[in-house]
């Protein structure tokens, strides 16, 4: 149990305070756009806040006040997650990407090659550890427990989530994680490296296709989160969501959208 005697507002606004902090270090950095207008951009693009977390929570008045703190400190790990993704394609770029632009003939050394690996090494696990502090978040706010030891957290969260209305959303994302998993995870934390063939002469993986599971992760996930706090539908849907109607249209799947109640008029029974 976490103890509940911390002030969770309190908590949540040292946590957004010190992530606007390392945005606003970030804007001054950008030496061509004024720092304010950087500033700006990024908090546009950056809409996660865990005062607003805080906010709906306690609005919603659905779950019990003594959890409160444990669903911050854990939302907390879910943004330090993407926070590192950020750190991790910001090195990538500034060490591996820029130099090369700067002076060609770099591009492709050994040494940069060998760099670039490791950072990639690392963004496949961070990507796939923010999944995993997704996972992990969601289940304790709605249940006030962490998720049980299993053979694959994975499988049991996303079933876990498609037997309950309000979080069903997430579990077309299963097939996202599965094929990060499959893809990039699994061979190369415990089968045979897909980056190893770079070191002899060998393509790197796609870097778009890699952070596949991240742009999922940061994309439509965290307004639903704070719509079924409030005890809203979730309001954002992606691709995943989608299916074709009998008259060929596509549309929401009805899965994740509760029906609205039909209008009564008078006289009717």
């Amino acid at each position: 149990m976490e103890n509940s005697s911390i002030d969770p507002r309190a908590t949540a606004q040292e946590f957004d305070d010190f992530i606007l902090e390392v945005k606003r270090d970030k804007a001054q950095g950008q030496s061509s756009v004024d720092p304010d207008v950087m500033l700006g951009i990024l908090r546009d693009h950056d809409r996660f806040s865990l005062v607003q977390l805080v906010d709906a929570y306690r609005a919603g008045g659905a779950y019990p006040e003594d959890r409160l703190i444990g669903v911050v400190h854990r939302f907390a790990d879910l943004k330090l997650a993407t926070e590192y993704v950020h750190v991790l394609t910001g090195v990538i770029n500034e060490v591996c990407v820029l130099p090369t632009i700067i002076a060609p003939a770099r591009a492709g050394t050994p040494r940069l090659r060998l760099i670039n690996m490791a950072l990639d090494q690392a963004l496949i696990g961070t990507i796939r550890i923010g999944w995993e502090k997704l996972m992990r978040a969601v289940y304790y706010l709605e249940t006030g427990v962490d998720i049980p030891k299993k053979r694959s957290v994975k499988a049991f969260f996303f079933r876990w989530a498609d037997e309950r209305d309000n979080w069903r959303f997430l579990q077309p994302y299963a097939t996202v994680v599965e094929s990060h998993d499959d893809h990039y995870r699994t061979p190369e934390f415990h089968k045979h490296s897909i980056l190893r063939r770079q070191a002899f002469g060998g393509s790197a993986p796609d870097p778009n296709d890699m952070m596949t599971a991240y742009n999922y992760l940061s994309g439509a996930i965290w307004p639903n989160v704070l719509d079924v706090l409030v005890g809203k539908q979730p309001s954002i849907f992606t691709n995943l969501h989608l299916s074709t109607s009998t008259d060929g249209l596509t549309e929401i799947d009805p899965r994740f959208v509760k029906p609205r109640p039909q209008a009564v008029h008078p006289g009717e029974h």
